[in-house]
């Protein structure tokens, strides 16, 4: 669309009063002193994370010609796909803090553009395109932009004014959007401490006593078995190549287990014509565990709910199908506590770029096993935090969808502003 006639066509290159720079490459180790440098981590999607700070090395004083000043505007140079191009403004820190080698540093004409406004333009939906469409890279994976790609952005601007308004309204977004991820980082803590205590010593004022196992105390009432005795199947998935043609079979893979559960987003498909395993669809309530990947990532679980489609699994997952001795969310949220994750990676076989968990292994991994109705009330309990995080992260994405429909709007002159009147 036309810009506005009081807005104008300009590059990123113009609006900044010094030539972009890299950032600082350490040659010696980083040690705890006075001073700290940026991680790649400091700018994200949302902007600039003021936690994402490290030792800077203590005896190398070049070091210092890369201290960053408050409005410096920051943009990632090297990182994985998708990732390259996010930026954020420095708003200071009360700590000496400087920025490395994977970061540019952009310092904005506060004259014709404010730094806030810039960086709302370099993370809207066409700063994003440009700099994933202008990336390049010798893998797949990690992927850089240069200095004159990164000064050949064009966009619109508005008057100084405006500029201020615009970024205003995108920050008071902004700040709702990290309320509510407060929100959600509070419910998982409450969350992780409540499954330590239920997973292991049951609900609460149930027991008065208590035995010592060799999986460690458990309630009098409580048996020790294994995976395996509760388990009707344990199955490996299809092995078969697949495409994001959504005309076929959505076939899960690792990507599609998050928080302990099975979510059916960013699917790919295995054509009807090639699929012939019945026995490998989805039933509600079926646990998939990630069998093989690295060892950070080997053992994830999540349980499926379904939504009605016929689905499958690819097969580096296993599929558990609980006995009448177990309830399926209490042993997925027991396979999915820190504890068995910590101790399913102890067991798994690793190899030069990936761990293996067998199934002969998960099936004989030693767990507490409650009375069925104690599963229940356990899974109930945690089940009620899960509602919790959910909405809360539902709220948190449809904030962040306004974000992205304002930029579109306000960031091209589509929707016009009032500026604030310029104090006397």
């Amino acid at each position: 669309m036309d810009k506005p006639d009081d807005w104008r066509r300009t590059t990123l290159g113009a609006v900044l009063s010094e030539k972009p720079r890299n950032g600082y490459s350490p040659r010696c180790p980083m040690q705890p002193n006075d001073r700290w440098i940026l991680s790649l981590g400091a700018v994200t999607e949302q902007g600039f994370n003021s936690d994402a700070v490290k030792p800077a090395p203590p005896g190398d004083e070049r070091v210092s010609d890369f201290r960053l000043s408050a409005g410096d505007l920051l943009i990632s140079r090297s990182n994985t796909r998708g990732r390259v191009g996010f930026a954020g403004v420095y708003a200071g820190n009360p700590r000496w803090c400087a920025y490395p080698d994977l970061l540019v540093r952009l310092v904005v004409d506060r004259e014709q553009a404010l730094p806030s406004y810039v960086e709302s333009v370099l993370l809207s939906p066409a700063g994003r395109s440009y700099f994933e469409s202008s990336a390049r890279g010798t893998s797949e994976s990690m992927v850089k932009i240069n200095r004159s790609i990164i000064e050949g952005f064009e966009f619109v601007m508005p008057p100084l004014p405006e500029q201020r308004k615009i970024a205003a309204i995108l920050s008071s977004v902004d700040e709702a959007i990290e309320k509510t991820q407060v929100v959600i980082d509070r419910a998982q803590a409450v969350k992780k401490g409540l499954m330590q205590e239920l997973l292991t010593k049951g609900l609460p004022g149930r027991h008065k006593t208590f035995k010592q196992t060799e999986i460690g105390q458990i309630p009098e009432s409580w048996e020790v078995g294994c995976l395996g005795d509760l388990s009707a199947s344990c199955e490996y998935g299809l092995n078969a190549k697949l495409s994001s043609d959504s005309g076929g079979i959505p076939v899960l893979r690792m990507g599609n287990l998050q928080g302990g559960r099975v979510v059916l987003r960013r699917l790919k498909y295995l054509d009807w014509s090639a699929f012939d395993r019945d026995d490998l669809l989805l039933r509600t309530n079926d646990i998939l565990f990630n069998r093989t990947n690295s060892i950070d990532l080997v053992g994830k679980v999540g349980l499926f709910v379904g939504d009605g489609r016929k689905v499958s699994f690819a097969s580096y997952l296993l599929r558990l199908r609980v006995n009448d001795r177990a309830m399926a969310e209490w042993l997925a949220q027991l396979l999915h506590s820190s504890p068995v994750r910590r101790d399913l990676r102890a067991l798994a076989t690793q190899g030069v770029s990936q761990a293996n968990i067998n199934r002969t292994k998960l099936l004989g991994y030693r767990i507490p096993i409650p009375p069925i109705e104690e599963q229940k009330g356990i899974a109930a309990r945690l089940s009620g935090l899960d509602e919790t995080i959910d909405q809360e992260r539902n709220c948190c994405a449809a904030l962040q969808r306004l974000k992205s429909a304002l930029m579109s709007v306000l960031l091209t002159g589509e929707l016009r502003v009032r500026p604030d009147p310029e104090p006397a």
